[in-house]
Protein backbone atom coordinates (compact mmCIF):
# COMPACT_ATOMS: atom_id res chain seq x y z
CA UNK A 1 0.00 0.00 0.00
CA UNK A 2 1.22 3.06 -1.15
CA UNK A 3 0.83 6.61 1.33
CA UNK A 4 1.47 9.93 -0.66
CA UNK A 5 2.35 12.62 2.26
CA UNK A 6 2.00 16.51 0.93
CA UNK A 7 2.94 19.57 2.24
CA UNK A 8 3.26 22.89 0.45
CA UNK A 9 4.90 25.97 2.55
CA UNK A 10 7.34 25.79 5.48
CA UNK A 11 5.21 25.27 8.21
CA UNK A 12 3.69 22.33 6.95
CA UNK A 13 6.93 21.18 5.46
CA UNK A 14 8.27 20.59 9.31
CA UNK A 15 5.18 19.00 10.28
CA UNK A 16 4.96 16.65 7.11
CA UNK A 17 8.59 15.64 7.28
CA UNK A 18 8.79 14.82 10.65
CA UNK A 19 5.56 12.86 10.94
CA UNK A 20 6.88 11.14 8.14
CA UNK A 21 9.86 10.03 9.72
CA UNK A 22 7.83 8.31 12.45
CA UNK A 23 5.28 6.68 10.54
CA UNK A 24 7.87 5.30 8.22
CA UNK A 25 9.90 3.84 11.29
CA UNK A 26 6.69 2.35 12.90
CA UNK A 27 5.23 1.17 9.92
CA UNK A 28 8.53 -1.02 8.78
CA UNK A 29 7.11 -3.81 5.86
CA UNK A 30 7.20 -4.31 2.59
CA UNK A 31 3.66 -3.78 2.65
CA UNK A 32 3.54 -0.10 3.54
CA UNK A 33 5.51 2.78 1.73
CA UNK A 34 5.47 6.35 2.64
CA UNK A 35 6.31 8.85 -0.20
CA UNK A 36 6.99 12.82 0.48
CA UNK A 37 8.97 14.59 -2.29
CA UNK A 38 11.62 15.99 -0.12
CA UNK A 39 13.23 12.56 0.30
CA UNK A 40 12.10 10.39 -2.75
CA UNK A 41 13.30 13.15 -5.36
CA UNK A 42 16.55 12.70 -6.32
CA UNK A 43 18.96 15.36 -7.98
CA UNK A 44 18.55 15.53 -12.02
CA UNK A 45 14.89 13.62 -11.61
CA UNK A 46 11.88 14.95 -13.24
CA UNK A 47 9.62 16.18 -10.78
CA UNK A 48 6.36 16.52 -12.53
CA UNK A 49 6.92 13.04 -14.12
CA UNK A 50 7.76 11.08 -10.90
CA UNK A 51 5.21 13.39 -8.55
CA UNK A 52 2.54 12.06 -11.39
CA UNK A 53 3.77 8.40 -11.18
CA UNK A 54 3.31 8.63 -7.01
CA UNK A 55 0.18 10.39 -7.29
CA UNK A 56 -1.57 8.45 -9.76
CA UNK A 57 -0.62 5.19 -8.15
CA UNK A 58 -0.74 6.31 -4.22
CA UNK A 59 -3.46 4.55 -2.68
CA UNK A 60 -4.07 7.32 0.41
CA UNK A 61 -2.85 10.86 0.81
CA UNK A 62 -2.29 12.44 3.92
CA UNK A 63 -2.42 16.45 3.19
CA UNK A 64 -0.92 18.84 5.70
CA UNK A 65 -2.66 21.74 5.85
CA UNK A 66 -1.86 25.31 6.74
CA UNK A 67 -2.89 28.67 6.66
CA UNK A 68 -0.15 29.33 3.92
CA UNK A 69 -0.69 25.89 2.28
CA UNK A 70 -4.43 25.40 2.32
CA UNK A 71 -5.28 27.45 -1.14
CA UNK A 72 -2.19 26.49 -2.43
CA UNK A 73 -2.49 25.07 -6.30
CA UNK A 74 0.00 22.38 -5.72
CA UNK A 75 -2.19 21.09 -2.96
CA UNK A 76 -5.09 20.78 -4.51
CA UNK A 77 -3.81 19.30 -7.74
CA UNK A 78 -2.18 16.46 -5.15
CA UNK A 79 -5.60 15.61 -3.97
CA UNK A 80 -7.25 15.43 -6.99
CA UNK A 81 -4.96 13.40 -8.78
CA UNK A 82 -5.16 10.67 -5.77
CA UNK A 83 -8.69 11.13 -5.59
CA UNK A 84 -8.94 9.80 -8.96
CA UNK A 85 -7.13 6.40 -7.86
CA UNK A 86 -9.75 3.73 -7.38
CA UNK A 87 -10.18 3.00 -3.83
CA UNK A 88 -8.30 6.14 -2.72
CA UNK A 89 -8.23 7.84 0.39
CA UNK A 90 -6.98 11.46 1.33
CA UNK A 91 -6.88 12.50 5.13
CA UNK A 92 -6.42 16.44 5.94
CA UNK A 93 -4.24 17.32 8.93
CA UNK A 94 -5.01 20.37 9.98
CA UNK A 95 -1.80 22.36 11.43
CA UNK A 96 -3.09 25.68 12.15
CA UNK A 97 -6.72 25.70 11.04
CA UNK A 98 -9.87 24.81 12.28
CA UNK A 99 -12.49 22.76 10.85
CA UNK A 100 -14.68 25.97 9.77
CA UNK A 101 -11.54 26.89 7.61
CA UNK A 102 -10.72 23.23 5.62
CA UNK A 103 -11.05 24.81 1.95
CA UNK A 104 -13.98 23.35 -0.13
CA UNK A 105 -12.31 19.98 -2.27
CA UNK A 106 -11.11 18.89 1.57
CA UNK A 107 -14.49 19.53 2.67
CA UNK A 108 -16.10 15.70 2.18
CA UNK A 109 -13.16 14.09 3.91
CA UNK A 110 -11.98 13.06 7.19
CA UNK A 111 -9.90 15.73 8.44
CA UNK A 112 -8.06 15.71 11.73
CA UNK A 113 -6.14 18.04 13.65
CA UNK A 114 -2.63 17.74 14.26
CA UNK A 115 -2.66 19.51 18.04
CA UNK A 116 -5.03 16.59 18.74
CA UNK A 117 -3.48 13.43 20.33
CA UNK A 118 -6.37 11.20 19.90
CA UNK A 119 -7.27 11.84 16.39
CA UNK A 120 -3.48 11.47 15.24
CA UNK A 121 -3.91 8.15 16.98
CA UNK A 122 -6.65 7.08 15.67
CA UNK A 123 -5.02 7.63 11.80
CA UNK A 124 -2.05 5.50 12.90
CA UNK A 125 -4.78 2.96 13.49
CA UNK A 126 -6.40 3.25 10.20
CA UNK A 127 -3.60 3.06 7.97
CA UNK A 128 -2.77 0.03 10.09
CA UNK A 129 -6.03 -1.53 9.34
CA UNK A 130 -5.98 -0.65 5.77
CA UNK A 131 -2.58 -2.33 5.16
CA UNK A 132 -4.14 -5.14 7.14
CA UNK A 133 -7.44 -5.96 4.71
CA UNK A 134 -4.74 -5.25 1.38
CA UNK A 135 -1.85 -7.37 2.76
CA UNK A 136 -3.29 -9.48 5.34
CA UNK A 137 -0.49 -8.14 7.79
CA UNK A 138 -1.21 -6.14 10.93
CA UNK A 139 1.76 -4.49 12.78
CA UNK A 140 1.48 -5.02 16.44
CA UNK A 141 -0.80 -2.58 18.03
CA UNK A 142 1.01 -2.76 21.70
CA UNK A 143 4.26 -1.66 19.32
CA UNK A 144 2.49 0.45 17.86
CA UNK A 145 1.04 2.50 20.62
CA UNK A 146 4.55 2.54 22.62
CA UNK A 147 6.22 4.11 19.80
CA UNK A 148 3.36 6.56 19.32
CA UNK A 149 3.49 7.55 23.00
CA UNK A 150 7.09 8.32 22.66
CA UNK A 151 7.28 10.24 19.52
CA UNK A 152 4.08 12.34 19.82
CA UNK A 153 4.31 14.63 22.44
CA UNK A 154 7.92 15.94 21.76
CA UNK A 155 5.80 16.47 17.72
CA UNK A 156 3.04 18.44 19.08
CA UNK A 157 5.01 20.66 21.47
CA UNK A 158 7.92 21.26 18.40
CA UNK A 159 5.33 22.03 15.93
CA UNK A 160 3.36 24.26 18.69
CA UNK A 161 6.88 26.18 19.29
CA UNK A 162 7.26 26.15 15.20
CA UNK A 163 3.39 27.58 14.95
CA UNK A 164 4.50 29.94 17.84
CA UNK A 165 7.54 31.20 15.63
CA UNK A 166 5.87 32.06 12.43
CA UNK A 167 2.73 33.89 14.51
CA UNK A 168 5.55 36.39 15.92
CA UNK A 169 8.11 36.63 13.14
CA UNK A 170 5.42 36.97 10.37
CA UNK A 171 2.12 38.39 11.83
CA UNK A 172 3.08 41.86 13.79
CA UNK A 173 3.93 45.16 12.43
CA UNK A 174 3.58 48.56 13.26
CA UNK A 175 -0.01 49.84 12.44
CA UNK A 176 -0.28 50.64 8.72
CA UNK A 177 -3.22 52.16 6.65
CA UNK A 178 -3.22 48.95 4.47
CA UNK A 179 -3.18 46.18 7.14
CA UNK A 180 -6.25 47.85 9.05
CA UNK A 181 -8.66 48.26 5.87
CA UNK A 182 -7.77 44.93 4.79
CA UNK A 183 -9.06 43.30 7.99
CA UNK A 184 -11.98 44.77 7.67
CA UNK A 185 -15.50 45.26 5.88
CA UNK A 186 -14.81 47.90 2.79
CA UNK A 187 -17.34 50.68 3.91
CA UNK A 188 -15.33 54.23 3.77
CA UNK A 189 -17.10 54.71 7.33
CA UNK A 190 -15.80 52.16 8.54
CA UNK A 191 -12.07 51.74 7.69
CA UNK A 192 -11.57 55.63 8.28
CA UNK A 193 -12.83 55.40 11.75
CA UNK A 194 -10.94 52.27 12.76
CA UNK A 195 -7.68 53.10 11.14
CA UNK A 196 -7.90 56.46 13.31
CA UNK A 197 -8.92 54.77 16.39
CA UNK A 198 -6.00 52.76 15.55
CA UNK A 199 -3.52 55.18 14.85
CA UNK A 200 -4.15 57.35 18.36
CA UNK A 201 -4.90 54.23 21.18
CA UNK A 202 -2.84 50.95 19.71
CA UNK A 203 1.01 50.91 19.13
CA UNK A 204 0.92 47.18 17.02
CA UNK A 205 -2.00 45.50 15.36
CA UNK A 206 -1.96 41.95 14.79
CA UNK A 207 -3.80 39.43 12.51
CA UNK A 208 -4.63 36.31 14.68
CA UNK A 209 -3.54 33.97 12.39
CA UNK A 210 -1.76 30.96 14.40
CA UNK A 211 -2.86 29.12 17.84
CA UNK A 212 -1.57 30.54 20.63
CA UNK A 213 -1.45 28.37 23.97
CA UNK A 214 0.40 28.40 27.39
CA UNK A 215 2.67 26.06 25.49
CA UNK A 216 4.58 28.71 23.82
CA UNK A 217 4.72 30.39 26.57
CA UNK A 218 8.64 31.02 25.39
CA UNK A 219 7.30 32.72 22.41
CA UNK A 220 5.16 34.73 24.51
CA UNK A 221 7.87 36.09 26.81
CA UNK A 222 10.43 36.54 23.45
CA UNK A 223 7.63 38.78 22.04
CA UNK A 224 7.77 40.78 25.37
CA UNK A 225 11.55 40.66 25.50
CA UNK A 226 11.51 42.47 21.94
CA UNK A 227 9.56 45.28 23.05
CA UNK A 228 11.92 45.63 25.89
CA UNK A 229 14.77 46.39 23.63
CA UNK A 230 12.57 48.66 21.41
CA UNK A 231 12.14 50.73 24.70
CA UNK A 232 8.41 50.63 24.58
CA UNK A 233 7.08 51.25 27.77
CA UNK A 234 2.58 50.61 26.71
CA UNK A 235 1.65 48.51 23.95
CA UNK A 236 -1.47 47.74 23.72
CA UNK A 237 -2.45 45.55 20.75
CA UNK A 238 -5.71 45.26 18.81
CA UNK A 239 -5.72 41.13 17.48
CA UNK A 240 -8.74 41.19 14.57
CA UNK A 241 -9.84 37.71 13.19
CA UNK A 242 -10.89 38.26 9.05
CA UNK A 243 -12.26 34.40 9.11
CA UNK A 244 -14.43 35.45 12.75
CA UNK A 245 -17.54 34.35 10.44
CA UNK A 246 -20.44 35.71 12.92
CA UNK A 247 -18.53 39.20 13.49
CA UNK A 248 -18.03 39.46 9.55
CA UNK A 249 -21.63 38.89 9.38
CA UNK A 250 -22.79 41.26 12.08
CA UNK A 251 -20.42 44.00 10.37
CA UNK A 252 -22.42 43.28 6.91
CA UNK A 253 -25.66 43.03 8.98
CA UNK A 254 -25.39 46.00 11.43
CA UNK A 255 -23.49 48.70 10.11
CA UNK A 256 -26.28 50.29 8.30
CA UNK A 257 -27.60 50.79 12.08
CA UNK A 258 -28.55 54.93 13.17
CA UNK A 259 -26.78 53.85 16.34
CA UNK A 260 -23.41 52.87 14.84
CA UNK A 261 -21.71 55.99 15.34
CA UNK A 262 -22.52 56.24 19.10
CA UNK A 263 -21.69 52.34 19.79
CA UNK A 264 -18.25 53.02 18.00
CA UNK A 265 -17.44 55.53 19.94
CA UNK A 266 -18.27 54.18 23.07
CA UNK A 267 -16.02 51.67 21.85
CA UNK A 268 -13.17 53.72 21.35
CA UNK A 269 -13.79 55.57 24.88
CA UNK A 270 -13.28 52.13 26.33
CA UNK A 271 -10.23 51.23 24.62
CA UNK A 272 -8.52 54.55 25.78
CA UNK A 273 -9.91 53.79 29.25
CA UNK A 274 -8.38 50.10 29.12
CA UNK A 275 -4.84 51.32 27.94
CA UNK A 276 -4.86 53.91 31.03
CA UNK A 277 -5.61 51.25 33.33
CA UNK A 278 -2.71 49.08 32.07
CA UNK A 279 -0.48 52.25 31.84
CA UNK A 280 -0.98 51.67 35.69
CA UNK A 281 0.85 48.37 35.75
CA UNK A 282 4.19 47.83 36.22
CA UNK A 283 5.86 44.97 34.88
CA UNK A 284 10.13 44.40 34.98
CA UNK A 285 11.20 46.45 32.67
CA UNK A 286 8.47 49.45 32.89
CA UNK A 287 6.39 47.05 29.99
CA UNK A 288 2.50 46.88 30.14
CA UNK A 289 0.75 44.93 27.64
CA UNK A 290 -2.67 44.51 26.60
CA UNK A 291 -4.16 42.11 24.08
CA UNK A 292 -7.71 43.07 22.96
CA UNK A 293 -10.23 42.33 20.65
CA UNK A 294 -12.58 44.21 18.96
CA UNK A 295 -15.56 42.19 17.66
CA UNK A 296 -19.34 42.86 16.04
CA UNK A 297 -21.82 42.18 18.62
CA UNK A 298 -25.61 42.14 17.49
CA UNK A 299 -28.75 42.73 20.09
CA UNK A 300 -29.05 39.50 20.82
CA UNK A 301 -26.51 39.44 23.08
CA UNK A 302 -28.05 41.75 25.68
CA UNK A 303 -30.77 41.02 27.52
CA UNK A 304 -31.66 44.58 28.50
CA UNK A 305 -28.79 47.38 28.43
CA UNK A 306 -28.96 47.58 25.07
CA UNK A 307 -32.66 47.26 23.19
CA UNK A 308 -31.41 48.79 19.91
CA UNK A 309 -30.36 46.87 17.43
CA UNK A 310 -26.99 49.09 17.11
CA UNK A 311 -23.36 47.45 16.19
CA UNK A 312 -21.62 47.09 19.67
CA UNK A 313 -17.78 46.69 20.07
CA UNK A 314 -16.93 45.85 23.78
CA UNK A 315 -12.83 44.93 24.58
CA UNK A 316 -13.32 41.24 25.13
CA UNK A 317 -11.68 38.21 24.95
CA UNK A 318 -13.57 35.24 22.82
CA UNK A 319 -14.63 31.81 24.32
CA UNK A 320 -13.79 30.03 21.53
CA UNK A 321 -16.21 26.86 20.53
CA UNK A 322 -15.59 23.34 19.97
CA UNK A 323 -12.73 24.23 17.25
CA UNK A 324 -11.86 28.13 17.67
CA UNK A 325 -8.51 28.84 18.27
CA UNK A 326 -8.28 30.51 21.83
CA UNK A 327 -7.44 34.18 22.43
CA UNK A 328 -5.11 35.41 25.14
CA UNK A 329 -4.72 38.50 27.22
CA UNK A 330 -1.65 38.99 29.09
CA UNK A 331 -1.51 39.35 32.80
CA UNK A 332 0.24 39.77 35.76
CA UNK A 333 -0.08 36.90 37.84
CA UNK A 334 2.67 36.26 40.86
CA UNK A 335 5.07 38.68 39.46
CA UNK A 336 5.07 36.93 36.73
CA UNK A 337 3.68 36.57 32.88
CA UNK A 338 0.52 34.42 33.03
CA UNK A 339 -1.52 34.18 29.73
CA UNK A 340 -5.55 33.50 30.48
CA UNK A 341 -7.50 31.56 27.81
CA UNK A 342 -10.37 33.30 28.06
CA UNK A 343 -13.00 34.13 29.99
CA UNK A 344 -15.73 32.08 31.17
CA UNK A 345 -18.83 33.27 29.65
CA UNK A 346 -20.19 36.36 27.37
CA UNK A 347 -21.82 37.89 30.49
CA UNK A 348 -18.71 38.01 32.28
CA UNK A 349 -16.59 39.75 29.54
CA UNK A 350 -19.36 42.16 29.33
CA UNK A 351 -19.45 42.89 32.84
CA UNK A 352 -15.80 43.33 33.25
CA UNK A 353 -16.29 45.11 30.59
CA UNK A 354 -18.48 47.86 32.16
CA UNK A 355 -16.30 47.40 35.28
CA UNK A 356 -13.22 49.48 32.98
CA UNK A 357 -16.55 52.07 32.26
Amino acid sequence: MKVFISWSGELSRVAAEKFNLWISSAFNTEYAEFIISTTALHPGDRWRIFLDRQLSESDVAIIFLTRESRKAPWVLFEAGAVGKSVGSRIFPILVDISFSEVPNPFEPFQSIELLNGLKMWELALQIRMMVYKEHGFKVPELELKKSFDQWYEGYRKEIQKVIGRSFYDGEWSTVGDGLVVGQIARSPFVARSLFRVATHRLDFIAQNHYYITVDCEEEHLELIRKFLRNKHRSVNILAMDPTNRPAVRAWSELMASPHFSQDLNRAVSSLHRWKQISLKEKWPGTLSIKLTGLIATSQSFYDGDRQHGGLVMVPQVNKPSNFDRPAIVITRKQHRVAFDSYWTSYFERLRRAKDIE
